[in-house]
C-alpha cells in the first residue's frame, strides 16, 4: 500500500471499476459513472489513503472543506459513493466503516500510471471528423456516411453552448491570474536552495505563516507582509509545505482570529506567527509555530537587518521542527532580497504604484538584475500593460540566467502564456505553458507543477479541447492540494466548473462552483468570488431558471464596489443583462448596457460578449435588423478560434434576424470549422437554408447535439427552430412530438409556452391553447405574443 507522502497515480483499478484522478472520473467498464463532485472526492480521499482508516473530520475536510457538517450530511456522501462502487452499508466490500472513528477503502487496488489510464469512452455514432463540411457537398474520410448524415453522427459529440463557452474562458483567464501570482511574485528558488529527497507532505495540510506583527516602527510597515512572505518562502524552500501568501491572505479574509482556531478552520499543519522589534541599534525577530497537538515552537534571532534576523529565526525555527536550512546570501544579495520583498509587501496589499515606485527608485547595480525587471514586468502585467509585459519578458528569456535557471524560466514563461491568454492568443499561450512544464520536468514542487498546469488547462480549455483541459486541471488539484493551497484548489474547481458550463453540463457545473465558493466567501479573493457567482448565473441560464441567475447577478453586483478590474465590472453588467432578456425585462437590460460604467472598450473576449448580449436584446426585443447590424460589425473583425461557440452562437442569431426582417444570409454559408460544429453552428447552417428541404439534416443534427449534451436552454432553442420549420410545411405532428419533449419547462420558459401555443393553435386545440397562453402571458415581461399566436386559433374539423 502506498503511503500518503508517495506520488499520487493518475488513475487507479478495483474490479471493474477505473478512477481516473487525473481526469476526475469513476469508469466501470469503460463507460463514465455520473456523480456529484463530493461523491468523486469522497472516493478520491478514501483511494489515496486505502493504506489506513480516514477519520470523519479529514474526510469531512476533504469532500465539504469544512469540518462544521453533520454526520447525516456525511452519511448521504458515503452512502451515494457506495451505491457509485457497487457497494452498500451492509457488505462493505469496498467502504468500510470503521466504528467511531471515520471509514477505511477495502478493495484489492492497482495504480495504472500516464499513458496506461484508458480515455474515456467515445459516444455510440462517432465518426470520423473531417474538417469542413460544405453546404451542397461536405468532403468526407473514408467510410463516412453521406453528407448530411455525417453532421448528425459529429453532433453527437458537438461541442459547447456560446454564453457558457465564453463564461468558461473568462472565468479560467481570471482564477488563472490569480493563481499565477501565487507562486511567480514569490523569491526566486536557486538549484542550491532546494533540500534533495524532501517534498511537500501529501495530506495537503500546510503550515500557514501569518502577516508578522511590527511593534510601532512606521518605516517598517512593509514587513508585516514583506517577512510574512520571506519567512513562508524559507520555510517552503527547506521542504515544509507552506501555502503562498496571497492564498493566506485570501483565506483569513482580514480576520484576526487565534492560530489554533485557524489551523482548525483552514485545515493546517502548523501555524507560524512572528514578531519585529527593535534590538539596540539593529532587529529582533521572534518566530512561534503551534502545531495541531497545541506543541509551541519558538526561535528568535538579533541582526542588523531585518532580513538576516529573519533567514535566522527561520532557520532556528526549521532547526526544532528537524529541517535543514537552505542556503543564505551575500550582503548584495541580501540587499537586493530586501527590495524585493518591500515589493511583495506592496504586492500583497494590492499597491500597485508602490510596488512601482520601490523598484524604479533602486540603484542602477540592482536595475539591472533580471529578478528585479521580471517584477517590472509583474507590474505592468497587473496595470493591464500587457505588451509591456511581454516586451521585457521576451528579453529575459533570453538572459543568461533564464537558460540557467529553468525554475525562473518556467516563471517567465507561465507569466507570458497568462498574458496570451488575456489577449485571446491562445495557441501561442498553450506553447509557452508546454514549455514552462518542460522546463520543469524532474524539479520537485507541487505548487510550481500545479500552477503552469492550471494555466495550460485554461488555455485548452478555451481551444474547446476539454479532454486534455480536464486531464491538466485534475493533475493541477491533486499537486495544489498536496502544496497545501486551499485558495489554489478552488480556483481550480472554479475552472472545472466553467469547463462543464462549456460542456453543456450545468447541474456538474454547480457542484464544482458550490465547492469553489465555500471557499471563495468569507475570503478576500474578490475576483475569484465574482467570477465563480458569474459562472453560477449562466448555469442558472442554462437550466431555464432565469430567476435564479438573476439573484446570483445581483450578489455579484453587489462586489462592485470593491472590483478595479474594469473588465470584471463588465461582465457583471452583462451577466444581468442576460438574465434581465431571459424574463423579458429588456428596458433594464438596454439601461444596463448603456451605463458609462461599462463604456470603456475591453479586450476582444469581452467585447465579443458585450456584442453577443446586444445581438440578443435586439433580436428578442423585436428589432431584427439592428441585430443583423451589430453582428455584421463585430464578426467583419472576428477571426474564429477552434472552439469558439460565441462567435456561432452570433452567427446564428445573425441568420435568425435576417430571415426575420428579409435581408440576405450570411456571405459564408458553410459549416467551416476544422473542430466538431456546435449546435449553435449546426443550427445556423440550417436557419440559412430557410425552408428549403435541405435546411431538414442540420435541423436534425443540431437537435442530436443538443440533446447529447443535455442542457435544456440549448434543446428549447433547437426545437423552437425545427418545430416552427415543421409546422410550416404542414408536418404538424412531427412538430407535436418535438414540443412534447420541451413541454415540462413551459411554467418557466416563456419560448417554451409560445412554442406551446403556436403548436396548440395549429392542432385548433382550445384548452391546450389556453393552457399556453397563461404561461406565456405570465413570463412574459416586456414581449409580445408572435402574430400567429396571438390571433384566435383557426377552426379545424377533428376526425
Amino acid at each position: 500500500m502506498p503511503s500518503v507522502s508517495d506520488p499520487s497515480p493518475s488513475a487507479v483499478g478495483f474490479g471493474a471499476f477505473e478512477l481516473d484522478l487525473a481526469r476526475r472520473e469513476l469508469r466501470r467498464e469503460g463507460v463514465p459513472v455520473d456523480m456529484p463532485v463530493r461523491v468523486f472526492e469522497c472516493l478520491e480521499c478514501l483511494v489515496l489513503h486505502r493504506d489506513r482508516a480516514v477519520g470523519r473530520d479529514e474526510l469531512l475536510q476533504a469532500v465539504f472543506h469544512r469540518t462544521d457538517v453533520s454526520d447525516g450530511q456525511l452519511a448521504q456522501v458515503v452512502l451515494r459513493a457506495r451505491r457509485c462502487v457497487d457497494d452498500d452499508g451492509q457488505a462493505q466490500h469496498t467502504i468500510r466503516t470503521v466504528p467511531r472513528f471515520g471509514f477505511r477503502w477495502m478493495a484489492p487496488t492497482r495504480s495504472i500510471e500516464g499513458d496506461q489510464a484508458p480515455s474515456r469512452l467515445p459516444h455510440a455514432g462517432d465518426g470520423p471528423m473531417p474538417h469542413a463540411v460544405d453546404a451542397a457537398a461536405a468532403p468526407q474520410d473514408e467510410g463516412a456516411p453521406a453528407a448530411h448524415a455525417a453532421p448528425a453522427a459529429r453532433a453527437r459529440r458537438a461541442s459547447r453552448s456560446a454564453r457558457a463557452r465564453w463564461i468558461a474562458a473568462g472565468i479560467a483567464a481570471a482564477v488563472l491570474v490569480s493563481s499565477m501570482l501565487a507562486w511567480q511574485l514569490r523569491p526566486r528558488a536557486t538549484p542550491a536552495d532546494t533540500v534533495p529527497g524532501r517534498e511537500a507532505p501529501a495530506s495537503g495540510a500546510g503550515t500557514l505563516v501569518l502577516p508578522l506583527d511590527v511593534d510601532g516602527v512606521a518605516d517598517i510597515a512593509w514587513a508585516r507582509l514583506g517577512l510574512m512572505d520571506y519567512v513562508a518562502d524559507r520555510l517552503r524552500r527547506a521542504g515544509l509545505s507552506v501555502p503562498p501568501s496571497e492564498s493566506t491572505l485570501a483565506l483569513l479574509g482580514g480576520e484576526d482570529t487565534a492560530p489554533g482556531v485557524l489551523r482548525s478552520r483552514l485545515s493546517a499543519s502548523a501555524v507560524v506567527t512572528g514578531r519585529v522589534a527593535r534590538a539596540g541599534a539593529g532587529w529582533r525577530l521572534h518566530l512561534q509555530a503551534e502545531g495541531a497537538d497545541g506543541l509551541q515552537l519558538q526561535a528568535q534571532a538579533d541582526a542588523d537587518d531585518l532580513l538576516s534576523a529573519a533567514a535566522l529565526a527561520s532557520d532556528r525555527l526549521l532547526a526544532a521542527l528537524g529541517h535543514a536550512a537552505p542556503a543564505g546570501g551575500d550582503a548584495a544579495a541580501l540587499a537586493l532580497e530586501e527590495r524585493l520583498q518591500r515589493v511583495r509587501a506592496a504586492f500583497l496589499a494590492n499597491e500597485l504604484d508602490t510596488a512601482r515606485r520601490i523598484l524604479e527608485d533602486a540603484p542602477p547595480s540592482q536595475l539591472s538584475q533580471p529578478q528585479l525587471r521580471f517584477r517590472l514586468a509583474q507590474v505592468d502585467y497587473r496595470a493591464g500593460e500587457l505588451d509591456a509585459a511581454e516586451r521585457t519578458i521576451d528579453a529575459l528569456l533570453a538572459d543568461p540566467e533564464a537558460v540557467r535557471d529553468p525554475l525562473f524560466r518556467a516563471r517567465l514563461l507561465s507569466y507570458r502564456g497568462g498574458a496570451r491568454i488575456r489577449r485571446n492568443a491562445l495557441h501561442e499561450a498553450e506553447r509557452d505553458f508546454d514549455l514552462a512544464a518542460a522546463a520543469l520536468a524532474g524539479r520537485e514542487g507541487d505548487l510550481e507543477h500545479g500552477s503552469v498546469l492550471m494555466g495550460r488547462g485554461v488555455a485548452r480549455a478555451a481551444l474547446g479541447r476539454e479532454d486534455e483541459a480536464i486531464a491538466d486541471f485534475g493533475a493541477a488539484r491533486t499537486r495544489l492540494q498536496r502544496a497545501g493551497d486551499r485558495l489554489a484548489v478552488a480556483r481550480v474547481d472554479a475552472n472545472l466548473g466553467a469547463l462543464e458550463l462549456g460542456r453543456g453540463r450545468p447541474g456538474q457545473a454547480l457542484d464544482y462552483l458550490d465547492s469553489a465558493l465555500a471557499v471563495f466567501e468569507g475570503s478576500t479573493a474578490m475576483n475569484e468570488l465574482q467570477v465563480t457567482r458569474s459562472a453560477m448565473s449562466a448555469a442558472h441560464l442554462l437550466r431555464l431558471d432565469a430567476e435564479a441567475a438573476l439573484a446570483v447577478s445581483d450578489r455579484v453586483r453587489a462586489l462592485l464596489p470593491r472590483t478595479r478590474d474594469p473588465a470584471l465590472r463588465l461582465a457583471a453588467a452583462l451577466d444581468r443583462a442576460n438574465a434581465l432578456i431571459a424574463l423579458g425585462r429588456f428596458s433594464e437590460a438596454r439601461q444596463g448596457l448603456e451605463s458609462p460604467d461599462i463604456a470603456a472598450r475591453s479586450t476582444p473576449p469581452y467585447e465579443h460578449r458585450r456584442a453577443q448580449t446586444r445581438i440578443e436584446l435586439a433580436w428578442r426585443s423585436g428589432e431584427p435588423a439592428a441585430a443583423v447590424a451589430i453582428a455584421d460589425a463585430i464578426l467583419a473583425g472576428w477571426t474564429r478560434t477552434p472552439g469558439d461557440a460565441l462567435y456561432d452562437h452570433v452567427r446564428l442569431r445573425r441568420a435568425q434576424a435576417a430571415q426575420a426582417a428579409d435581408l440576405p444570409p450570411a456571405a459564408t454559408s458553410a459549416i467551416d470549422t476544422a473542430d466538431r460544429p456546435t449546435p449553435a453552428l449546426l443550427l445556423a447552417f440550417a436557419v440559412e437554408r430557410g425552408d428549403a428541404a435541405d435546411a431538414e439534416p442540420g435541423l436534425r443534427a443540431a437537435l442530436a447535439a443538443a440533446e447529447a449534451r443535455g442542457a435544456p436552454a440549448e434543446i428549447v432553442e433547437v426545437v423552437a427552430v425545427h418545430a416552427r420549420w415543421l409546422l410550416r410545411r404542414g408536418r404538424v405532428q412531427e412538430a407535436a412530438a418535438l414540443v412534447g419533449r420541451v413541454a415540462p419547462w413551459l411554467e418557466r420558459c416563456h419560448d417554451c409556452a409560445v412554442l406551446q401555443l403556436q403548436l396548440a393553435r395549429a392542432l385548433g386545440d382550445d384548452a391546450l391553447a389556453a393552457e399556453a397562453r397563461r404561461a406565456a402571458e405570465r413570463l412574459a415581461g416586456e414581449r409580445a405574443l408572435p402574430p400567429d399566436a396571438a390571433a384566435p386559433p383557426p377552426a379545424v374539423s377533428r376526425p
